[in-house]
């Protein structure tokens, strides 16, 4: 067996993986610790089962994922975009997210395409026309703190505002 004791730099309910993170983290450090020696593909397949995002998060970067997020298809953009993340003092977990909207949770691959082609391209502002996250209205329909903080950095000209998570 094995203790782990994981110090947490992410922000719990962010919207940020950090869960996933450190279920991908423990992934491969159990895989170099033990000497297990598994391939990518069985860490993917091992990922998959732990939850959706921790395929992703063993390798991270620019990815495009499908299924639940389990299935990972990185992408080479060259063109880096950098973020800013504020974090208002509230959590929202999400599944009281997810049991407050009411969507299909599969985007039309159109659309997906369009962002993987805008991100190729380095088109910022294309790919801020296009961002959206169905979680956020209802998110800040009943957290007034998100409503505002979303409002000052619109107010402010910040440039592709959108909720993480």
């Amino acid at each position: 067996g094995i203790q782990v004791h994981i110090d947490k730099q992410i922000p719990v309910a962010s919207g940020l993986a950090g869960g996933s993170g450190n279920a991908a983290m423990t992934l491969h450090g159990l895989n170099k610790i033990w000497s297990l020696g598994l391939s990518r593909e069985q860490l993917m397949a091992l990922a998959a089962k732990l939850g959706s995002d921790v395929p992703y998060c063993l390798f991270g970067g620019t990815a495009r994922a499908s299924g639940r997020g389990e299935k990972v298809k990185w992408l080479d953009v060259e063109n880096p975009f950098y973020f800013v993340l504020i974090n208002p003092p509230i959590a929202v977990s999400s599944a009281w997210a997810y049991q407050h909207v009411k969507i299909d949770l599969t985007n039309p691959v159109s659309c997906v395409s369009l962002i993987v082609s805008l991100l190729h391209d380095g088109d910022f502002d294309g790919l801020i026309s296009h961002l959206h996250n169905d979680l956020e209205s209802p998110v800040q329909s009943a957290f007034s703190a998100v409503r505002e903080a979303r409002g000052i950095l619109a107010d402010a000209g910040i440039m592709g505002v959108l909720m993480s998570g």
